[in-house]
């Protein structure tokens, strides 16, 4: 099932379980570093947001997608190479921990994910990148202070507010 689709690309169930525990490694890992390693994976999976970061992150991948294969925006060579690079040092990482690579995958990013679910999640994050190089070089300079601020005045709900969280 999809967890994120558009007219050309979808992002699966095992996909986003990637994307999720990559997240949440990445914050287990800073905590780590800060000395709070009570948290575990589940709980910071649960109590941080992360499905709700990585949904809206998806969500952006999945547009810049679609606007490369509307203005034939394809992966370089050099991509290609940087993913295989990127799934070989997982493969690495399994041997090294005596895990064949699908345990070694299950184990650190969720029940039916693959080595193939990676190198899609690779795919779509790199062909995303790459869209936005060509839109930030397109828009580069076409951004004014005063289209900015015009902007800013027309749509203020996206600027100005406030969240906030009590303690007692």
């Amino acid at each position: 099932k999809s967890a994120a689709k558009t007219d050309n690309f979808s992002v699966s169930g095992t996909v986003m379980s990637y994307l999720v525990y990559s997240q949440a490694q990445s914050y287990a890992y800073y905590y780590q570093q800060m000395g709070m390693s009570n948290y575990s994976m589940s709980d910071i999976i649960n109590q941080f947001g992360i499905k709700t970061s990585v949904l809206s992150q998806v969500k952006e991948m999945l547009v810049l997608c679609e606007y490369a294969k509307a203005n034939g925006i394809n992966l370089t060579a050099e991509d290609e190479a940087d993913i295989e690079a990127y799934l070989d040092s997982i493969k690495e990482a399994a041997a090294n921990e005596l895990y064949s690579t699908n345990a070694y995958v299950k184990l650190m990013y969720g029940n039916g994910v693959n080595i193939n679910d990676i190198r899609e999640a690779l795919e779509l994050n790199y062909l995303a990148e790459a869209a936005r190089k060509v839109l930030r070089e397109k828009l580069q300079g076409q951004v004014t202070e005063e289209l900015r601020n015009e902007y800013i005045k027309e749509h203020p709900e996206y600027f100005y507010f406030v969240d906030y969280l009590t303690y007692t």
